[in-house]
């Protein structure tokens, strides 16, 4: 009896070291994940607003690995997304705020660039093709397959797969992607669409360059045709 007693408290011993060290891990693993969705809703609130991103402390956050092993694959992986995400939004934040936008529609470049309006054109090209440009980076990188892309063949547990996901794209999955990507879509459509009728006022203008002149900081057509024409452009702009 005295043997057996020895043995069963050898085992319960052992069952309680086992479970200490499951709890360690797991306590270990809560840890980790408790510090990745710390550092991303960190991410989060740094740049909730775009107009006040400082741009060196947000690279110097996304460069930098908070957690380990397997959970800093899911780190480095979230973070490169949104790394090549936000810095890219930032390139077209400069391009849509040039003060070029609203400068090609006065009468002080109307007389400047006259008659072929080169550089308006080539404004207008540039800026368009850069925005179609940004159409097809963002409806692929807003998009769950190329969100995943980033962390396709760097790890094989699925756990952490679904991790990255969750963490990446949210608990709603492809369909809060897929509304962010129709919202930027349609900000960018609608930019293209002023970039368009500007073209049309330019050309307009380039075409009938015997028949306008700028008188103070008006333009003055030698037709109600064109009068009307100019003025029907100007009112899609508004």
């Amino acid at each position: 009896m005295k043997k057996k007693g020895w043995i069963i408290g050898i085992i319960i011993v052992l069952v309680i070291l086992i479970l200490a060290v499951g709890v360690y891990f797991v306590s270990k693993k809560l840890e980790q994940e408790v510090a990745l969705r710390t550092e991303i809703q960190e991410v989060g609130e740094m740049t909730k607003d775009i107009q006040t991103i400082d741009i060196d402390e947000l690279n110097e956050k996304l460069d930098t690995t908070v957690t380990t092993g397997d959970y800093a694959i899911v780190e480095k992986a979230v973070k490169q997304y949104l790394k090549d995400t936000i810095n890219y939004s930032l390139e077209i934040k400069e391009i849509l705020e040039s003060e070029k936008f609203a400068e090609i529609v006065t009468a002080e470049n109307y007389q400047n660039d006259r008659p072929d309006f080169t550089e308006s054109l080539n404004f207008i090209n540039e800026t368009r093709t850069k925005l179609e440009e940004a159409d097809d980076f963002f409806n692929t990188m807003l998009s769950e397959d190329g969100v995943m892309s980033y962390i396709d063949g760097k790890i094989d547990d699925q756990y952490y797969i679904d991790v990255y996901r969750e963490v990446a794209i949210g608990a709603e999955g492809e369909s809060a992607v897929a509304n962010d990507k129709e919202t930027i879509a349609n900000s960018i459509n609608t930019v293209i669409d002023l970039l368009n009728t500007e073209e049309k006022i330019i050309n307009m203008l380039k075409e009938n360059n015997d028949s306008w002149q700028i008188q103070g900081n008006q333009i003055v057509f030698d037709s109600n045709e064109l009068i009307d024409e100019y003025n029907s452009y100007v009112n899609e702009l508004n």
